[in-house]
């Protein structure tokens, strides 16, 4: 369609992809963010575009969704967007809405996306595209980019890893998505699996716990700016960053 895709983004993967979606020529209808560190970025990119940008929308607000399908979106894409899309509204583009999930579907729903792969032992990581629906991360599958975990690999290292794979993922995919030609695998429930905004054991490590387990305990954990595992030491609370 001519008002191209709707963008809903956050945080510097967010930057990545609305770049990505600028480097291949694909025509940007809005970009719709929250206050946060990627805003300025992303209010920068839709000058340049000039493109109608908005940030903290109450997308329930009826006159909000009307306004932003006057722009005649054909899609919409969701990256690291943190507020519901009401359904009502992803109904509405003609050519669908997807979001970008940085873990595979439908082990990895919900938050912490690339904590449990690494906690789990797993040997790859995906970040998955799929339909957007009235469940979080439970539309059907399109595609998904896959990686293996490295020795050593960290929650964020991994995380780095998927938001550089994102642009495959997305140049792969964009020319359905404006044609209206993405359909997706309807997902497994039998091995979904949701996961809250709660760490496992509270962020702490149990002693009681094999060497391996511990290690990919504190290395899921690991993030540079939020604080990682936590182990009790002579009753003291400590931080550990690396075994």
């Amino acid at each position: 369609g001519a008002g191209g895709i709707a963008v809903f983004c956050a945080k510097p993967v967010g930057v990545s992809a609305l770049e990505t979606l600028r480097d291949a020529g694909v025509p940007i209808s809005s970009v719709i963010t929250v206050s946060g560190e990627a805003e300025a970025e992303l209010k920068n990119l839709t000058i340049e575009l000039n493109t109608p940008f908005y940030s903290d929308l109450d997308l329930k607000v009826e006159d909000v969704a009307s306004e932003l399908l006057s722009h005649g979106p054909s899609a919409a894409m969701s990256i690291s967007y943190p507020n519901r899309i009401p359904v009502t509204l992803l109904n509405q583009f003609p050519g669908g809405a997807f979001n970008f999930h940085p873990a595979r579907l439908p082990q990895y729903r919900g938050c912490f996306p690339t904590f449990w792969p690494i906690l789990k032992g797993d040997s790859e990581a995906d970040y998955t595209m799929h339909i957007m629906e009235e469940g979080f991360d439970t539309g059907p599958v399109v595609d998904r980019e896959t990686l293996q975990i490295e020795d050593g690999e960290t929650g964020w290292s991994l995380y780095l890893r998927l938001v550089e794979a994102l642009p495959n993922l997305i140049c792969r995919n964009v020319g359905n998505v404006l044609a209206g030609r993405c359909h997706g695998q309807i997902q497994d429930e039998a091995k979904a699996e949701y996961f809250s905004n709660t760490l496992p054991h509270d962020g702490v490590v149990d002693w009681h716990w094999s060497g391996k387990q511990i290690g990919r305990f504190v290395r899921a954990l690991y993030h540079p700016v939020f604080s990682g595992a936590k182990a009790l030491i002579n009753n003291i609370q400590v931080e550990i960053l690396q075994i």
